[in-house]
């Protein structure tokens, strides 16, 4: 199991409630090791018994007190893009920020990787980007199923993409279809990644789906500006069938990009 809470990252508590305190709920705890930020699994108030273990952990922490819980994380700070967002550790909202977060740090890593091997001369411009979105799609289902928890679901096909190589300077689009079901809270997450080597400036300047606007979440170049990874969403979008996303892209020389999205 991928852990809710990784080594360096910032969380937020509420101090624990009289009453309340839930399986599930990721605890600070006072032992004689020190503070430790662990899942609590089972409980037995009546006989005052506290499990908790790490998300990856192979065996159950010693019990401990009520008066040793000093408080429930709610929420934690992520990367989106540039910016430092806050979390909430419950609720759809906070489990798409923290989903996008975790995409886009490996999306950064196999852009590193990919590029790297491009700069060996192994690999073509075009499959460098298309090898980034092998490692988007199906991740992002993935990193979607601890969240779950019974209400969250990817409703479609989470390979759904298209693919272009973008020549000339100025505006330039990608447009492929997606497929949206009819249950309710739905929302759309779409990430574009582009090789911006022959034009290091480029940038999504748009995103439409089935006409409607999404909002710009966060983007991320690596270290050296050849890669760059963008991330949009959408609440509520229109359901149907093969509806159109259409991918703007401001490119910034007069050369080619190549561009995947989805």
């Amino acid at each position: 199991m991928s852990p809710a809470i990784r080594d360096g990252e910032t969380v937020y508590l509420t101090p624990t409630p009289q009453t309340g305190l839930r399986c599930g709920d990721i605890v600070l705890v006072k032992s004689a090791h020190g503070f430790r930020l662990h899942r609590l699994i089972r409980m037995d108030p009546v006989r005052d018994l506290f499990i908790t273990r790490g998300d990856c952990g192979q065996q159950d922490d010693p019990p401990v007190a009520r008066e040793q819980i000093f408080g429930v994380v709610v929420a934690k700070d992520v990367f989106l893009g540039n910016r430092l967002v806050r979390a909430r550790l419950r609720g759809i909202g906070g489990r798409l920020l923290q989903i996008a977060a975790r995409t886009q740090s490996i999306a950064i890593k196999a852009a590193r990787r990919v590029g790297s091997r491009r700069r060996r001369g192994r690999q073509s411009t075009r499959t460098a980007v298309q090898k980034i979105l092998c490692l988007l799609a199906p991740l992002f289902f993935l990193l979607a199923v601890p969240f779950a928890q019974g209400q969250v679901a990817v409703d479609a096909d989470p390979s759904t993409s298209g693919s272009a190589d973008l020549v000339g300077a100025g505006a330039q689009t990608l447009t492929f279809d997606h497929t949206t079901s009819a249950t309710a809270n739905r929302a759309l997450l779409v990430g574009v990644s582009m090789n911006i080597t022959n034009a290091p400036a480029t940038t999504v300047s748009g995103i439409t789906y089935n006409g409607t606007g999404l909002t710009f979440v966060g983007a991320q170049n690596d270290t050296s500006n050849t890669r760059r990874v963008e991330l949009w969403w959408l609440l509520n979008p229109a359901s149907g069938t093969n509806l159109p996303i259409i991918v703007s892209v401001n490119v910034s020389a007069a050369a080619t990009v190549g561009v995947v999205a989805g």
